[in-house]
């Protein structure tokens, strides 16, 4: 519904759309969100994203202010090309286990893929934020279910306050959840520290302290995202180990919720997120003062990048399939900001070459063995805007393996 009065009112730009007493600025054309997206001032997650902090705490994520730039700073580290390219051989692993999942499907009958690579991503989320697998059908249920929780909490204003939110059935649940989740990381990030300490130190004794490169770390054969939280933990005591699961916890949540999306046509046609939240420190007019229009400032403005990503100026015959959009030679002249599926400007996704590498790896395993025949029109998706975008009806096709 409001990617169609995004279509009603594609030459303005935005719109303004009231959610009761309270005013949201939605935007999606390029000119309009450079000086949001681009500005060091408007770095301040709007106030949904405090129905997150009982689950991810104050992570790079939800934090603002100070604590998110020395945050970001620290974690940039952890997404290297070197880190990202010791994560590959996980990538290859997990799609070599989800090849063999698909071929007993690979006969023709049409089925849910959505699920089978929900669990394929949670296999790679844990081996790479912690180092280990889990039992990936249980506690992919368990995200899903919480994820599934918070936005009905967002969308029930009586369940705004945490007081009250906590006697509903709901927010039972979303305890209960809570208590899966946080005993798990705790428990992992408290066995890896004792590991982990012993390796610094034999690494200080030989001088080698600092690299960050893959080591042999137990039965391990390469450094964990929670590794390399770790080593800042042991630098820098005043990085507690809550703020190590704040940023275990997030890596987890995003990595398994992005997963879904793959390659440039999803990300091209929604993006990695529905839309990117931001909290606006200050009036703005500029480009908008040419319509006339300044927005206040502690305005709520949603970039909201499926309407963004459908600018016929940018993208003629936006909804058809044209892969060519994305040669270097057709991208180079484009507005830097019409195609934004991880966000941009200083809070764009850290992760976003770690998921595009673990989307690519994993569709080239499939492809490689099957061919894949869609059962649905964009329109059958059905779309619910939970914390990510998902189909309210999975995503149906059929597999015949190639010879």
């Amino acid at each position: 519904m409001v990617i169609d009065w995004c279509k009603d009112f594609r030459e303005h730009g935005m719109i303004c759309l009231w959610i009761g007493w309270i005013p949201y600025i939605i935007i999606f054309k390029a000119e309009l969100l450079e000086p949001i997206l681009k500005s060091n001032k408007h770095i301040t997650k709007s106030d949904e994203y405090s129905f997150l902090h009982p689950w991810l705490g104050r992570g790079l994520l939800t934090s603002n202010g100070t604590k998110w730039q020395t945050r970001r700073k620290m974690l940039t580290s952890a997404f290297h090309f070197h880190i990202l390219n010791a994560f590959m051989q996980v990538f290859n692993e997990k799609a070599e286990i989800l090849v063999e999942n698909l071929e007993e499907k690979a006969k023709g009958n049409a089925f849910n893929i959505s699920p089978i690579l929900a669990k394929c991503a949670l296999d790679i989320i844990c081996e790479t934020a912690m180092g280990e697998s889990v039992n990936a059908q249980t506690d992919s249920g368990t995200i899903v279910r919480i994820t599934y929780l918070i936005m009905k909490r967002q969308r029930s204003p009586w369940m705004w306050p945490y007081f009250l939110f906590r006697m509903f059935p709901s927010g039972i649940e979303h305890a209960k959840c809570l208590k899966i989740l946080h005993k798990m990381t705790t428990t992992v990030i408290e066995n890896h520290a004792k590991e982990f300490k012993e390796l610094l130190k034999k690494q200080k004794a030989e001088g080698a302290l600092a690299s960050l490169e893959p080591q042999t770390i137990g039965k391990r054969k390469r450094l964990a995202f929670l590794d390399l939280l770790l080593c800042m933990h042991f630098e820098d005591p005043c990085f507690t180990f809550s703020d190590i699961r704040e940023e275990v916890d997030t890596f987890m949540f995003e990595g398994h919720d992005t997963t879904a999306a793959a390659v440039n046509w999803a990300m091209y046609l929604l993006g990695s997120n529905l839309d990117v939240q931001k909290r606006l420190h200050e009036e703005l007019d500029g480009v908008f003062g040419n319509d006339g229009v300044k927005i206040p400032e502690n305005t709520h403005a949603f970039v909201l990048t499926a309407a963004l990503h459908r600018d016929e100026r940018f993208f003629p015959d936006s909804e058809k399939f044209l892969p060519e959009r994305f040669l270097p030679e057709n991208s180079v002249t484009r507005h830097p900001f019409a195609y934004i599926p991880f966000s941009a400007g200083p809070r764009n996704c850290i992760g976003q070459r770690f998921a595009t590498f673990e989307e690519k790896v994993i569709l080239i395993h499939v492809f490689r063995k099957f061919k894949v025949e869609s059962l649905q029109s964009f329109e059958d998706l059905k779309l619910q805007a939970q914390l990510i975008l998902r189909p309210s009806t999975g995503t149906i096709v059929k597999l015949i393996k190639r010879n």
